[in-house]
C-alpha cells in the first residue's frame, strides 16, 4: 500500500464490486449471509486500512460502532482459521492497484498544470545520477499501461518516466501544483481555499516547494481548487 489510503466509500465499492452486491445493501438491516458477510469484511476492511474511529465507520453503513466491533472480531477469527483469506487479500490488492492509479494520474494532472506541451525539461534515462539531458516535451504526462506516468520528450528518448523528469524551469504557481499536497486552509467565513500565510512566507524566504513537506491535512481539494486558490494567491506573493 502507498502513503494513502482508501476511504470508506472506496472500501465499500471494491467490496460490492468484488461479491456482486450493492453498497445500498450492505447498508440495509438486511441479515442474509450473502448481505452480511460483504458488510463484515467491508468493516473489517475500513478498520484496518483507514483512520477512521469505530462510530464513523458505523455511520458509513448505518450502524453504530459496536456492530463494527462484532464484525472485525468476526473476520478476524475466520482469518486466524484460514476462511476469507484469499478474498480479503484479493479485495486489498484491488484497492491498492485503484489508488496507485488515482496517484499516477493525479501526479499526470499536476505535472500537466505546470508543464505544458513544449516545455523545458531535464531527463535522466537510467540512474537518476547526476545532471540531466535537456529535451522538450511533446505531448502531455499520461498513464503508460496503467503501471506507470511517464511522458514524451524530444530527443529520441520517447516516453520516460515522470520520476527521471524535471522542469528546467517553473512559474511559481507550477510549483505549488507540482508539490502535490498543498497545505489549505478555509477561509474565515468562506468555503474557499487559501494558502496557509505560514507557506507564503518560506517561499519569500527563498524555501523551494520541492524541498518542503506539504501535507493537505483539512480537506480533499482537486485540481481545480488548486488552480483557484493559485491565481487568487498569485498576485499576494512575492516572487
Amino acid at each position: 500500500m502507498s502513503g494513502s489510503a482508501p476511504s470508506i466509500a472506496e472500501i465499500q465499492q471494491a467490496v460490492a464490486a468484488h461479491f456482486g452486491t450493492r453498497i445500498q445493501d450492505m447498508r440495509s438491516p438486511r441479515r442474509a449471509i450473502r448481505v452480511a458477510r460483504p458488510r463484515q469484511i467491508a468493516m473489517y476492511l475500513a478498520s484496518e486500512m483507514t483512520v477512521s474511529s469505530l462510530p464513523t465507520i458505523g455511520r458509513a453503513f448505518d450502524r453504530d460502532h459496536t456492530t463494527v466491533m462484532h464484525a472485525v472480531a468476526k473476520i478476524k477469527e475466520l482469518l486466524a482459521q484460514g476462511w476469507m483469506t484469499d478474498t480479503v487479500d484479493q479485495i486489498k490488492r484491488k484497492l491498492s492497484a485503484a489508488l496507485a492509479t488515482k496517484e499516477m494520474q493525479a501526479a499526470c494532472d499536476i505535472f500537466n498544470i505546470g508543464n505544458p506541451i513544449g516545455a523545458a525539461v531535464l531527463v535522466w534515462r537510467y540512474v537518476k545520477e547526476g545532471p540531466g539531458e535537456p529535451a522538450v516535451t511533446t505531448g502531455p504526462a499520461f498513464i503508460l499501461f496503467g503501471h506507470t506516468a511517464v511522458v514524451h520528450v524530444t530527443g529520441g528518448r520517447g516516453c520516460v518516466a515522470l520520476s527521471h523528469v524535471e522542469p528546467e524551469k517553473m512559474e511559481f504557481d507550477a510549483w505549488y501544483a507540482r508539490a502535490g499536497r498543498i497545505t489549505l486552509s478555509l477561509q474565515p467565513g468562506s468555503n474557499r481555499p487559501c494558502f496557509e500565510p505560514w507557506w507564503r512566507d518560506q517561499f519569500a524566504a527563498g524555501v523551494s516547494p520541492l524541498d518542503a513537506v506539504l501535507e493537505n491535512h483539512n480537506h480533499a481539494i482537486g485540481l481545480a481548487d488548486i488552480r483557484e486558490a493559485l491565481a487568487r494567491e498569485r498576485a499576494s506573493v512575492p516572487a
